[in-house]
This record gives structure tokens, sequence and C-alpha cells, in this order.
């Protein structure tokens, strides 16, 4: 892990102490550590020194000059109280001071100036505050390196560095501002939280493929006294770590000590730091700082570590002469046993070769295993390959039958039209033929009668003729007289019935006229009727358009601006709710014909609204009640701007997503998890619908502009049904996706119901002609009808007058004459009837005949046709069902095959871990064996070696019965013990060499330490010499390293003629000067450290404008030219004198909010 280094080298006499010294900043594991940043600068350009250094070098050289025989004098005095030791250290650092001073002060005066860079982690990004001491909710954006913080006393500028101290895992007793968090929490609240984003980017960056360029820490605490972290990252909103480790591990990584008062100084110390610490203090404050006093610590603990290790090996080296003593022992039992070593080594040789011919079965054994597994191998490919082709045929075999049901579904579509079409014609054909049948039956029964009647005229007329003869004589002339009147009477009743059937057919005439008129007054009727309800539909839909113009969001639910206002007002857990989705969705100009479509199927969701926090969702489904909205959805989704585009079809073909135009890409991702609208198509018929989802296979919904939904499944079905009805004017949906501005659809309605205005006019006024013609017609019918009454009055006078000559001339007839010629009329008029029924007969046969030839001919061409499509059907249907029975041999073959190579795959898979397990065994044997014994080539069976091992084994049983313990127990005995012995031994050198190698290093750490101290302290006197001349001041910090003292002295300039020769104690400085020379020390102290964040609270409360210009250019100086450092300076001065360069960032407190009173001084 990298770091920053502790001191910055600058020049050649710096970099020889630096070398050794430098890299003991925080020595946890190894000790040392590599300068980062450290450089060699010269200047070229001595002769033009700055004023300021020449001011100091006056103040060292002329009369400013403290009085240093006086000083020495004063030193020599006290070192008269001292140990030899410490006088011996303060010969060291004086030696060194000597030594290094001049070249350290020469490197810091001549340094040039050089803008510094902006670190890239570490430092502070925002800060945030809720609930935290006086403030409710607050939150600061630094920059990356200067920042002032200004507000009047009592706005809570402390409190900044207070829970920047909290959020960085400090303690509330390091603020000086509690002694325990809760009491950091504001007054009335229950818990506070502190955020704070540090920037983590860089090479150097902590974690940076878990976190990305920033961390946030937020820590949590409340009144019962429980604390809570929560560390975030960049990629995502999700917590990272909620340990206290990983933000220490954090704060390690980016050398941030919070609790480092060099690094915050708070308005306390800073106040107390001159006038109230002692000397004593002032040097602990010096080694905190600078992290000296951790590096002694540690040192410390390694040094009482190396005790308690040399502790141990005291303790080592008594146990050793019993160890050698136990091995004596044991080594001089195992000799008197040596004399069996003969038998125990043929035994050993037995052992090694029945191991081997064990092994040599096993080979045996592997390699039977391997052939089968070899054998059962070759089967499986043969399977694979037959289940492969049955496979290939099975998916050949289903591409056919899809395609050949396709063809024959297609087949049956065309047909369903021709085999309705022809079944018309027959039924047409077959109801005409039933009506000839019924014609010829009539034919012939008329025929029957004619001829009966025809006999029946011939029999009369023959019985008349003979009866006229005889009668002929007598009454010629009075016959012939009637005979005429007859005649006469006959052509009137002729006349008059010509007369009745002209005047019955210009009377139906009429009536169908008035029977037309009605018609078309109904029709009239029912078109006034639609357009009533198109007018009425039109002006509900213009007084929508109105109230659209005043409230832009009526077709997204009701009240829409007060429920936003209400939801802007709220404060919420996750993000504010994200709504109404209509906002954020209009239509694009090829929605068109789908505009009603997309009303139906995303009216409701326009309405929606999203949250991101659950719960949240009470809180808003309580405002949307409230406002009338209770049925508009919710949806929980966190902001996840996915990638669609995989899913979505090919570019040709219409979708809902790709008619609509969206204002807002998180609200597009909802409509499409919700409402899969970049896979739903839009297409125009039910027809081109079904032809997309075949033409690409696919699988899915389309909404089609007839009114229709089509949906294809997975396994090849599919399914059309009616969607809903279509938002009319009063349904708010109706207002969604409308095309053009409110005025132009405003303009367009009113233009549309002037229109329909002026249709119901014409309308109107054609019901009044209709209704005036049907009220002429109906008169002229009843005329008619009276006419018509008159006329059959007038044939049934004529036909009174015909029967009254009739009856005369049967008068003067004989009765059997008379009924004779009766009888004879009679059959004439029944004869003529029958004639005048044949011959409407004949011509309705006609009429049947020539309406049938047309029928009969397309009902043959229909035929045809369908026998050719039958034929073709039926083939497919042979084709199908020899492929259908192919795809089942190949579905069986499958079967059989995968049954086949699952239980030959399962054999191999036995066989390998049979084969497996035997190889594992012989591997292990093997090693087993090898490691205990040499290879043999050959050996015997087991058995004949094993009958000689127990023959061995039984001598040697007797031998130890006879001489206590067993070779091997004493030869395992003379081991454990020379054993233990050389570890006892290996252990106690190690731990000697390990004591040594602490002792060394300890020393030259500790000398490094030391030299380190020395250095810094000596850069820290130059320093601040150098500040303290900014101002004409004069002054020193005395080190006394081995009294582990510092006191600060301070010559100002109004004692330069009055006390030249004595500075002032830091206590007895103005409240300015004190704030001045803190400011000085505190900048010659920095350059030692390395944190990235420095802290300074009300650094020129008691500044005068003097001390504070100096003191301000000083700071930002220093801030500007270091690199990779943040300050955050607090002020309660106004900072309008101080001129600022774009580095620097002014944060203003805004004033306190406390009830303010007037005094009566009256």
């Amino acid at each position: 892990m990298v770091k920053r280094s502790a001191v910055e080298v600058i020049s050649d006499a710096e970099t020889e102490v630096a070398s050794s010294s430098h890299q003991a900043k925080r020595a946890r594991t190894n000790g040392t550590q590599t300068n980062g940043h450290g450089s060699q600068r010269k200047n070229p350009r001595k002769e033009r020194e700055t004023s300021d250094n020449e001011a100091s070098d006056a103040g060292e050289d002329g009369d400013g000059d403290f009085d240093a025989e006086a000083a020495e004098a004063g030193r020599l005095k006290k070192r008269g109280q001292l140990t030899d030791e410490q006088l011996q250290q303060m010969k060291e650092d004086d030696d060194f001071e000597e030594a290094m001073a001049p070249k350290i002060k020469e490197a810091l005066y001549s340094r040039p100036r050089r803008q510094g860079g902006v670190a890239e982690m570490g430092v502070i990004q925002s800060l945030e505050l809720i609930n935290f001491m006086c403030h409710k909710n607050l939150k600061f954006n630094f920059g990356p390196q200067i920042n002032f913080i200004i507000g009047h006393n009592g706005s809570g500028k402390s409190a900044i560095l207070t829970a920047l101290t909290v959020a960085l895992g400090g303690k509330a007793s390091a603020t000086s501002r509690a002694s325990t968090l809760k009491t950091l929490i504001k007054e009335g609240e229950q818990a506070a939280e502190v955020t704070v984003v540090l920037k983590n980017k860089g090479n150097d960056a902590f974690n940076p493929e878990v976190y990305g360029d920033f961390i946030s820490i937020t820590r949590r605490f409340t009144m019962e006294g429980s604390t809570t972290y929560k560390i975030k990252g960049a990629n995502s909103d999700k917590t990272i770590s909620s340990k206290r480790e990983e933000l220490t591990a954090i704060c390690d990584h980016m050398n941030i000590q919070v609790d480092n008062p060099m690094n915050v100084l708070t308005q306390d110390t800073a106040r107390q730091f001159l006038s109230a610490s002692k000397p004593k203090d002032k040097y602990a404050f010096f080694l905190r700082g600078t992290q000296l006093l951790q590096l002694s610590l540690e040192y410390e603990m390694i040094r009482e570590n190396n005790i308690r290790l040399g502790q141990v090996i005291g303790q080592k080296e008594q146990v050793i002469p019993e160890l050698e003593k136990e091995a004596d022992e044991a080594r001089t039992r195992y000799q008197e046993a040596e004399k069996a070593r003969d038998q125990r080594d043929r035994l050993e040789l037995l052992q090694q070769e029945k191991a081997w011919s064990i092994i040599f079965d096993k080979e045996k054994e592997v390699e039977k295993h391997r052939k089968a597994v070899e054998v059962a191998e070759k089967v499986l490919p043969k399977l694979s390959d037959e289940w492969d082709a049955a496979d290939i045929r099975f998916q050949e075999n289903s591409t056919q039958i899809i395609n050949m049901e396709n063809e024959m579904k297609q087949k049956q579509d065309d047909l369903a039209p021709i085999e309705a079409k022809r079944k018309a014609i027959h039924a047409a054909i077959k109801e005409k033929r039933l009506e000839l049948l019924q014609i010829t039956n009539d034919e012939k029964e008329m025929n029957t009668k004619k001829k009966t009647i025809d006999r029946t005229i011939k029999d009369l007329g023959t019985q008349l003729e003979e009866e006229s003869r005889k009668l002929e004589e007598d009454t010629r002339e009075q016959h012939e007289a009637l005979q005429a009147r007859l005649n006469a009477a006959r052509e009137t009743l002729d006349e008059r019935k010509a007369a009745v059937a002209d005047h019955f057919s210009r009377h139906e005439q009429v009536r169908n006229k008035i029977r037309v008129a009605k018609d078309q007054w109904k029709e009239a009727k029912n078109e006034v009727e639609t357009a009533q309800k198109s007018i009425h539909d039109t002006e509900q839909e213009i007084t929508s358009l109105k109230n659209t113009k005043t409230s832009s969001l009526q077709g997204y639910g009701n009240n829409i601006p007060q429920l936003l206002e209400r939801i802007k007002s709220e404060t919420w857990f996750g993000e504010r709710p994200v709504g109404p989705f209509g906002m954020f969705v209009d239509a694009k100009q090829n929605a068109g014909p789908y505009v009603a479509i997309l009303r139906v199927v995303l009216g409701q969701a326009m309405r929606g609204f999203v949250l991101t926090d659950a719960r949240d969702r009470p809180k808003l489904k309580r405002l949307m009640d409230d406002t009338g909205n209770k049925d508009s959805p919710i949806t929980i989704s966190g902001r996840d701007i996915f990638d669609y585009s995989h899913a979505e079809p090919a570019p040709e073909i219409l979708t809902f997503l790709r008619v609509l135009q969206f204002k807002d890409e998180w609200v597009k991702r909802i409509l499409i998890n919700s409402h899969r609208i970049e896979t739903t198509l839009l297409c125009h018929t039910r027809a081109e619908a079904a032809a997309i989802f075949r033409d690409h296979n696919m699988t899915g919904a389309a909404f089609c502009a007839d009114g229709l939904q089509y949906r294809k499944y997975n396994d090849g079905g599919e399914m059309a049904t009616r969607l809903g009805d279509v938002p009319r004017a009063n349904d708010p949906r109706a207002h969604l996706f409308l095309s053009g501005s409110p005025e132009e659809r405003l303009r367009a309605a009113q233009d549309k119901l002037r229109s329909e205005e002026a249709h119901l006019i014409d309308l109107n006024r054609q019901i009044q002609s209709l209704t005036r013609d049907v009220t002429r017609l109906e008169a002229e019918s009843r005329h008619m009808q009276q006419k018509g009454e008159e006329l059959d009055t007038a044939v049934r006078t004529a036909q009174g007058n015909v029967e009254s000559v009739e009856f005369d001339m049967r008068q003067d007839e004989p009765a059997n004459l008379e009924s004779i010629e009766q009888a004879m009329r009679d059959s004439e008029l029944e004869k003529e009837n029958i004639m005048n029924q044949f011959g409407a007969l004949q011509e309705r046969r006609e009429e049947i005949d020539n309406e049938m030839e047309p029928l009969i001919m397309e009902q043959d061409s229909l035929k045809e046709e369908l026998s050719k499509h039958q034929i073709r059907i039926t083939e497919l249907q042979t084709r199908l069902a020899d492929v259908a029975a192919k795809r089942v041999q190949a579905q069986s073959d499958k079967t059989h095959y995968e049954k086949k190579l699952q239980e030959e795959n399962k054999k191999v898979t036995d066989l390998r871990a049979v084969l497996a397990t035997s190889e594992e065994e012989l591997a292990t044997w093997t090693a087993q064996v090898s490691e205990t014994y040499d290879r043999v080539e050959r050996a015997r069976k087991t058995e004949t070696i094993d009958k000689e091992i127990k023959g061995i084994e039984r001598a040697l049983q007797d031998r130890e019965a006879r001489g206590g313990a067993s070779v091997d127990d004493m030869a395992l005995q003379v081991a454990r013990t020379q054993g233990a012995l050389d570890q006892a031994r290996k252990d106690l050198g190690d731990m000697q060499r390990l004591e040594k190698t602490l002792k060394q290093s300890l020393y030259a750490r500790q000398d490094k330490w030391h030299t380190f101290r020395r250095h810094i302290a000596i850069r820290a006197k130059v320093g601040f010499q150098m500040h303290l001349s900014k101002r004409a001041y004069f002054g020193k910090l005395d080190f006394n390293h081995a009294t582990s003292t510092l006191e600060l002295k301070v010559q100002t300039d109004d004692t330069v003629g009055t006390q030249r020769r004595k500075e002032k104690d830091p206590k007895s400085l103005s409240g300015g000067e004190k704030s001045f020379s803190t400011i000085c020390l505190l900048l010659s102290l920095w350059e030692a450290i390395s944190c990235p964040i420095r802290c300074l609270d009300e650094f020129d409360v008691f500044m005068d404008a003097v001390n504070r210009r100096i003191s301000m250019n000083m700071l930002t100086s220093t801030a500007k030219e270091s690199a990779g450092v943040q300050y955050v300076l607090i002020t309660p001065q106004d900072m309008s004198n101080v001129n600022l360069g774009p580095e620097v960032r002014v944060h203003r407190m805004l004033d306190p909010e406390r009830g303010q009173g007037q005094l009566n001084f009256a």
C-alpha cells in the first residue's frame, strides 16, 4: 500500500539525513517507508532573495539578535540538573543542529514557489449533517484545495469539524465538544447522521474495483447510545461494509489521522495551545502531531516483546541437558538389541517384496479396468451418431409437417369461401328444382283435369246439338235478341273489369311509393339520431379540450397539479415519486392508426407513478386517495437504465415502443418491464400479424387496427380476441396520445361540430320533405281507394245485367237444354282457367330454366375448383401422414438411442469411476510403498512371501519375549529422543538469532527515529522563524529532546526598541500575536505530516487586520503550493478584503435561528 511521505526532502543537505530518517512515518510492519515525492532543488538566483528572508537574516545577525550567550548560560545551568545520558543526548542534538541547520535553512529560503497539484485520493468531496448539534440538515461540497467556512458566532461553524471527526470514526471526547455521541444530537431529535464523501481516484485508490471514484461514509448514532456505519461506493447505492475495521483500513490507507490535533485543530485547542499549555505539553503535541509518539510506543512494544523472548530462551536452555540424557539412554538400549538386525533386515526385504507384489497385482487389475473402459467408450460415438441422425430426421420431418400444416391450413382457408359459395348456389338450384318438380306435378294434374273436361264438353256438345236442333225452329228470333243483349252486357262487364284492373295497378304504384318514402324517412331519422349523438360527443370533446387548456394533465387523473405539489412538499425515503407516466410519453407521427389501441392498452398505465423505496408507498397511496386517484397504479423499482435492444424485433416491424416518444428513459424501462412495449407488435389486420409472426418465426402478442388482439404461443397455437371498447370523448383516456397542440385540436373539433350541425340541418330538411311526400301519397291513395270502390260497384252492376239476360235466355229455353248449356259453360270456364294456369306454369318453367343455367355452370366451375383443392389437400394429408409416421419413427429412434446412450454413458461413467478408484488406489499404494521401499522389478506370489514373513516374525517375537522391548520400539525411541533433542537445539538457535536480529533492528530504528526527530525539529525551527519574519517578528522554538520539552519565544516589532535583548513568553503575547504565532507554528509543523486533510478552527479570532491579512496570505500560499493537500479553515471574519484565487472556495454559514430580542437600556 503506497503512502505519502512524512517529510519532503528539498535539498542535498536534507537528503543526507532524510535517506535514513524520513521513512519512519508508519513503521507498523517493516519499519521503513520510501519517500514518494521528495526532490532536490537549488536556487540559481540566490542574490535575489526576498525582503522577508532578508528581514529574517537581519533578525538573527543584526540588532534584533537574541542574547545567545545568555541563552547558552541558561542551558548550561539547566544541564547541571540532568543525567549523563541526557547530557550526551543534548550534545548529540546540538552537534546535529550545528551541522544541518544552515543547509536546511538555505533549502527552505531558496525554495522556489510552485503550484501544488490536486489530490486524487483522501480529500473531502462533501459533508452532510442531519440533526447534528444545531443543524437540522446541512450539506457542504468542498473544493479540492482551500476551503473557508465563514459565518457569525453561533452559526454552527465548529460543528463542521466535529462532524468530520465523528464521521471518520473519532470519539466524541476527541472533539472537545462532548463526552458522548448522544450529546451531539440536535435537541428534540432521537438520532443524528453525518456523511462524508472521500475522493478515491488515481493509482493509489483504495479498492477502486469495489468502491469506484469516491467512498461515502455515513455514521448514525441514537439517543439510546447505539452507533452504526454505512460505507458505500460510487458504483452503486448499496452498502458495501458496515464494519468499523473497514473504516480504519480506509483511513490508514489514505493517511487520515482524525485524532491528530495537527490535522484537525479545534477552536479550544488552538485558543489554549500557546497560553495554557506547558513546555512538556507542547512537546507532546509536537510528537503526537508528527506521529513520532506512535512510533515510539510501537518500538517500546517491540522492546517488551524482545524481553519476553529472552525469558523463553532461558527456559529452552534449561531443557537441553535433560533431552541429551534421554537420547543417550535410548541409544544404549538400541545398541544392545542390534544383534537381531540380520533377521530384521531380512524381514524388511520380505515386506518390500510383498508390498511390490501387491502393487503388481493392482497394476494388472487397473489394466483390466482400462481395457473395459476403452471397449465401452468405442460404443459411445456410434450411439451418438445414430442419435444425431435420428434427431436430424426428426427436425426435418417436424419442419416438413409445419410447412405442410401451414399449406393445408392455407388451402382450407382458401376452400372455405369457395365451399360457402358452392353451398349457396347448390341451395338455390335445389330450390329451383323443387319448384320445377312442383310445376311438373301441377302440369300433370292439369293435363288429367283437361282431358276429363274435354270429354265432358264433347258429351255435352253432342247432347246440346241434339236438343238445339229440336228447338231451333220455334225460338230462333227471340233467342237472337236475347243473345244480342247478353253480348252487349258482357262487353260492358269486360270494359268495367279492365278499368278495375288498370285502377288497381295505378293504386299499387302509389302504395309502393308510400312504402319507399317511409323507408327513406326511417333511414333519415336514424341518421339524425347518429348525427345528434356525434354532435353530443364532439361538444363533450370541445369542453374537455377547453379544460385541457387550463390543465394539461387532465388525462392523467384527477387534481394532478395538487397531487404533484403535495408530492413535492413531502420528504421521502427514496427518490421523489416520478409520474404520472403520461407526462413523459408522446405519440409519434406513425402512431395515427393505432392511437385508439394505445389508449385502451396503456391508458391506465399513463396514470401511474414509480417509487425507489417501498417504505414510501403508503404515503403516496394516501396522497392519491386524497386527490381522487385511487386507481392509479404504483410501481416500485430501482433506477435501472438497462439495454433492451437485444429483445426488439427486426427494424421494419412496428411495436408500441417505436410509435412512442419518451422524455424519461426510466419511465421507458418501467413500461418495457410492465407492458413489454419493445416486443408487442402493432398491425393493421389479424392476417398481417399472423404473417409477421410466421415469417419471422416469432411468438408473442400483436394489437390490430381492426380491433383484434392476436397472440402466437410457443407451441404453435394462436388466438385472436376482441379488444375492449374504444374510449369515448368523456373518457379521460380520450385525451391521451393526441397529436398537435390543444389549440389545434380545439379548432379541429369546432370545425367538426359545425360540419355535423350543417349535416343535421340537411337531414331535418330531408325528413320534412319526405313527410310531405308521404302525406300527399297517402291522400292520393285514399282517393284511389274510393275510386276503386266505385269501379267495383260498376263491375257488380254489369255482372248483374249479364246474369239477368242469361236468366231471361234460360227462361225461354227448355230446362234440359239450359242445364246442358250451363254445364258446358262451367266446363269451358274451368278449362279456360286450367289453360291459363298451365300457361303461367310454362312461363315460370322457362324463367326457372333461364335462372338455373348460369347457376349450374357456376356450380360446375366451383365443383371443379373444389375438386382441385381437395385433391391437393388429400395429397398433403397423405404426405403429412407419411411424414408424421417418419417423425414418429425418428422420435422412437431418438428415444431408443438416447436411452442406449444414457445406459452406455452410465456404464462408461461407472467403469471410469472403478478405473479412477483403482488408479487412485494404485497411485496411493505405489506412493506409500515408494516412500518406504525401493522398487523391485520382479516378486514372488504374495502367499509365498507371507509364509516366510510369519516365520521370521515368530522368531523375533520369541526374542522380544526374552529381551523386553522390540527392536522397532527401541529404534523408534532412539529416533524420537534424538529428534526432540535436535528440534530443541534448532528452536533455541532460531530464537537466539531472532532475538539478536530484533535487537539490532530496534536499535537501528530507534537511531533513525532520533535522527528523524532532530531533522523535523530543526526544520520546524527554521520554518517558524521564516514565517514570523513575514510580520517582522523574531522568535525561536527551543526543543529539548532529553527533557521532552518545547518552549516558544517570540519577539514582536514593538519590543525591538525597548526589549531588544528580551523575547516575550507566549503567555504575555496579545490575542492577535498568539493567533499569528500559532499559525506560524502550525505551518512549520504541517510540512512534517502527510495527512491529505488539514483543518483549523477560528485561527484569526483575535487577530487585527494586519496579522489576519498576513496569516491569510501565508495559509493560502502554503495551501496552493502543497501537493495533494486539502485545507478547511474556519473563521467568523469577513473575507471581502482577502485576495482569493480559483483554488479557494468560500462556504458561508447562515445566521443562527434564535429568538432575537432588544435590550432596554433606558
